[in-house]
């Protein structure tokens, strides 16, 4: 049952971090559909949509690494009840 706690609070800040490192590597291309930060800013140029994304992705990244961390420092950690509380 640890271990899949473990694994559901890891897997928001796994995807994010991948997702963060995949939009500062290669943005979606201009005007994408689906999975793509579309907002009014981003929309009004090919410039702006790429410095959007790839700015997204390095923030993105940064949550990422330092919620799994956090996230993980508190699983392993907590012992006895106290580690179903939230659930």
């Amino acid at each position: 049952m640890y271990a899949l706690c473990f694994v559901l609070v890891m897997l928001f800040p796994v995807v994010m971090f991948v997702l963060g490192v995949k939009w500062r590597m290669s943005p979606p291309a201009f005007g994408a559909k689906g999975l793509a930060y579309r907002t009014e800013v981003p929309l009004r140029g090919e410039e702006v949509w790429f410095f959007a994304h790839t700015h997204c992705g390095k923030l993105w990244q940064r949550y990422g690494f330092i919620l799994g961390a956090l996230s993980a420092v508190y699983m392993i950690f907590i012992d006895g009840y106290t580690k179903y509380l939230l659930w």
